[in-house]
């Protein structure tokens, strides 16, 4: 994280925060086969582009007037919601679900863009350990649903298996 951050901005399912340009660069070169610490960043689905707020490393929040510096550990605490990228302070956010019971997630409205979403996709930036466990959790609930962080379908991989080799059609005709 010690790269300036410049629009556009991407972060992965652990909420750390990309420059998209660089991302893309190490897709095609295929970095994630190199650093095992990016292994889980595969293809551009699994990250999501953020509508972020930036002066430098300062992210800022339009719906709380809020600031916070990436490089200190100071509140308030943001998080950015997906799949729409709206990035905010986590209070309004926080208010904004309400608790369902039994470890249901509950659908609720964004309130910068008004896209629907999901509770369970609201997502820390620079999570601390609790959080990023929870990240793990929706991860891997996702990928058993057959999706990636940005909630668009994974790719399904080919089969091993033998298909029946197809007829050729003939071109004699049939008495």
């Amino acid at each position: 994280m010690g790269v300036n951050l410049v629009v556009p901005v991407v972060s992965d399912y652990k909420g750390q925060l990309f420059n998209k340009e660089p991302m893309i660069q190490f897709l095609l070169e295929k970095g994630y086969t190199k650093k095992p610490e990016f292994a889980h960043i595969n293809t551009l689905k699994d990250l999501v582009e953020l509508d972020i707020k930036l002066d430098g490393d300062t992210l800022r929040c339009e719906l709380a007037s809020a600031k916070y510096d990436r490089t200190s550990a100071a509140i308030p605490k943001f998080a950015y919601i997906v799949p729409c990228g709206c990035t905010m302070t986590k209070s309004p956010l926080i208010q904004l679900i309400a608790p369902a019971k039994g470890g249901e997630f509950t659908t609720t409205k964004c309130p910068i863009c008004n896209q629907e979403f999901s509770s369970r996709d609201v997502i820390d930036i620079d999570p601390d350990e609790q959080e990023l466990e929870k990240l793990e959790v929706r991860i891997k609930s996702l990928a058993t649903d057959g999706l990636t962080h940005s909630l668009k379908p994974r790719k399904k991989r080919k089969s091993t298996t033998e298909k029946p080799a197809k007829r050729l059609k003939s071109n004699s005709k049939k008495p």
